[in-house]
């Protein structure tokens, strides 16, 4: 599940791994969040927008991108655009990931595409249901192995637990 910007959230990860990820999200209200996979390898940080000019209705799609969490830097990007809704229902629309950007220079694809569902009141974006699909492969990313102080940190908390639940003193070693 996922708050943010949207009600009900839901979020269906198809795969998940360091040479591809998949996933849907359903949901209400003005989509915009960021949601982790099950893995802890991938974060879908989205952001889409409507707006009124004219009387007609545009949808804006924001920064958005797929992080690959073990590498904070490398992500998928997905440019910002805008888009008229021709107020035919479903209403689809889609971005392809920045070739030039990030994981994109690294031989990544990725598709971001949104529907919207429904639209109980056209003049409140908060009242519409949507459903978004993100996905994107490439050359599968080496997941770091962790320092060794970072194997430290565990086995002295995997102790201070362990003593924990005896009942002994967390801060004393015993001699």
């Amino acid at each position: 599940m996922v708050a943010d910007g949207a009600k009900a959230q839901d979020a269906l990860w198809a795969s998940d791994t360091n040479d591809k990820f998949s996933l849907t999200l359903s949901g209400s209200g003005i989509p915009s969040g960021a949601v982790n996979s099950p893995s802890g390898l991938w974060q879908l940080s989205y952001t889409f927008n409507f707006y009124e000019s004219n009387a007609k209705i545009y949808l804006s799609q924001g920064s958005s991108s797929a992080t690959f969490l073990p590498e904070p830097s490398l992500q998928l990007v997905f440019s910002p655009y805008a888009d008229l809704l021709n107020g035919t229902l479903p209403a689809y629309d889609g971005n392809t990931s920045d070739n030039y950007l990030g994981l994109g220079s690294e031989g990544w694809h990725g598709n971001l595409d949104i529907t919207i569902l429904s639209q109980p009141d056209v003049g409140d974006p908060a009242t519409w249901t949507w459903q978004i699909a993100a996905d994107g492969n490439g050359p599968a990313i080496a997941v770091p192995e962790p320092t060794w102080s970072a194997w430290l940190v565990i086995c002295i908390g995997t102790a201070i637990a362990v003593r924990q639940k005896r009942g002994e003193p967390a801060g004393r070693c015993r001699r």
